[in-house]
């Protein structure tokens, strides 16, 4: 692969650091059942059930997304299409794409005039990842408490007061040692924190999130620019 686009790779190499980033934003959009205060409190891990059941019902959803990461925040309109469907048009960097059509990944980098294309093959192929079996993954590979409190907190940065779930791995084998997923008044998660083995940490926000609006399938077509150079199956290149 050529060396000029070395600098792209430390955002997105290594397939599990991927499709982890790829189950944070399908898990963008998930309903939950919101702790009311004075109420009958669930626990962390029937919440999380509670979590995965409602989000087996998400056909589709639109929302803003925030990705941060050191210092830096990508910022784009995201597009969900169950089970296994997802773009973001960026505004941060401006006309910057990814794509999971439900069978290859595509990002488009268009500074560099590039296009990274990978083949996802077998149980890689994202279904896994998405609906309620991808939350059954952090269910399996996770434990789950409540960061502080199970009754709603302010949510910092905003003025929103939300339910945290932190989820702390059961094995090293998992790219995010440590997940905080914060969860608004209004049954949505609003936001997820990963922390890295090698403690980075990314940050995705989700807002104006809006359910079950009939987003078409043909939202995932992608046909690159005949001008950029394509690299393929970028994930396993040496």
């Amino acid at each position: 692969m050529d060396k000029h686009i070395g600098k792209y790779m430390g955002r997105y190499r290594g397939k599990k650091s991927c499709y982890w980033i790829v189950l944070a934003l399908l898990i963008g959009g998930m309903p939950s059942i919101a702790v009311v205060e004075g109420q009958n409190i669930a626990t962390a891990e029937s919440f999380l059930d509670d979590v995965a059941a409602r989000y087996s019902t998400i056909r589709d959803y639109i929302a803003n997304i925030n990705i941060s990461q050191a210092g830096s925040t990508m910022r784009g309109r995201l597009s969900y299409l169950s089970p296994n469907r997802v773009r973001i048009d960026f505004s941060t960097p401006a006309r910057q794409v990814l794509v999971a059509d439900g069978k290859d990944l595509w990002i488009y980098i268009p500074s560099q005039n590039i296009v990274l294309q990978q083949t996802m093959r077998g149980s890689q192929s994202g279904a896994a990842l998405a609906g309620s079996s991808g939350i059954q993954l952090l269910v399996n590979n996770y434990s789950v408490s409540y960061l502080s409190s199970p009754n709603p907190t302010p949510l910092s940065g905003s003025g929103e007061r939300v339910v945290q779930l932190r989820l702390t791995w059961n094995s090293s084998r998992e790219h995010f040692r440590e997940l905080i997923v914060a969860v608004t008044n209004d049954k949505l998660i609003r936001r997820i924190v990963g922390t890295t083995a090698r403690n980075a940490t990314l940050q995705f926000d989700f807002t104006d999130i809006q359910i079950n609006q009939g987003v078409p399938a043909t939202r995932f077509d992608y046909d690159p620019p005949a001008s950029a150079n394509l690299y393929t199956d970028f994930l396993f290149d040496q």
